[in-house]
């Protein structure tokens, strides 16, 4: 079953974190998606919501 989470991702600049939809399978693959896209975009963090609830954040 697809959850829907979100990722919010604050550049290095620090402006206000951009907003990024997500669906996932598992709990596995949220961290994955997580992980990459912090490497990707060189972020300073990527904090992940479910429902607006903050399950945790990754910082670079």
């Amino acid at each position: 079953m697809l959850i829907t989470y979100e990722f919010y991702v604050a550049d290095a600049e620090g402006a206000e974190p951009r907003f990024v939809p997500v669906l996932c399978e598992s709990e596995w693959e949220l961290v994955r998606r997580a992980r990459e896209l912090l490497a990707e975009t060189h972020a300073a963090f990527v904090e992940v919501r479910r429902a607006g609830e903050v399950l945790f954040r990754l910082v670079g």
